[in-house]
């Protein structure tokens, strides 16, 4: 599935979205891991100053997996 980065800028053919706190800025960091299962790249994807507002791009991707949306997805 592709991802679209929040700047619009970066598409990643990805079907694994991570959240994690970048401690030097205290962002909320969505990273994209792209791979074939023995060699994985991570992207960021998106940067948020609120945990609840990268936990709902989190949802939102959830439902686009469950419901078989096929375009691409933006963060």
């Amino acid at each position: 599935m592709w991802i679209r980065s929040q700047d619009r800028t970066t598409f990643i053919d990805a079907t694994v979205l991570t959240l994690e706190l970048e401690t030097a800025d205290h962002k909320f960091v969505i990273s994209a891991y792209a791979g074939n299962g023995s060699v994985e790249s991570a992207f960021t994807v998106g940067e948020y100053d609120q945990e609840h507002q990268a936990q709902d791009v989190l949802q939102r991707f959830a439902v686009h997996l469950q419901t078989g949306m096929t375009g691409a997805f933006q963060v």
